[in-house]
């Protein structure tokens, strides 16, 4: 390899992705990551104060089906259908308090607003009590 060489030109990506999506077909019977699972388009924004999700929704029967979850780092995204249930988890850029976590259905569009969490807020302090 030459010392200009792009690393990654040596890897194959198509094949890789052919390998895993083998493996998993494999490893768990029945599944086919592109059959039946509900997968929303998302698109994320960051103000100095709060990350803004957007996830795409057509119908607002879809998306009464959905349940949503927020942790400091992720939002989980939840939807069952008959005997089977479908996740999609979406990771967040900058830790947020997850009980700021506001969400609006509109147009097509359910829309998260959470704030961050301050780089103090990663730590609380706790008091220790002595007998």
């Amino acid at each position: 390899m030459t010392p200009n060489k792009d690393p990654f030109s040596l890897f194959d990506a198509a094949g890789i992705e052919q390998y895993v999506r083998q493996i998993l077909k494999q490893s768990i019977p029945g599944m086919d990551p592109r059959a039946g699972a509900a997968h929303y388009d998302t698109e994320m924004t960051e103000t100095p104060q709060h990350i803004i999700v957007k996830i795409h929704i057509a119908a607002l029967s879809e998306a009464r089906k959905l349940k949503l979850q927020v942790a400091p780092t992720q939002v989980k995204l939840e939807k069952k259908m008959t005997d089977q249930e479908h996740e999609q988890w979406i990771r967040l850029p900058h830790p947020v308090i997850p009980t700021s976590c506001r969400a609006v259905y509109k147009n097509g569009i359910m829309q998260l607003h959470m704030r961050k969490q301050d780089k103090d807020e990663l730590f609380y302090e706790i008091e220790v009590s002595y007998p």
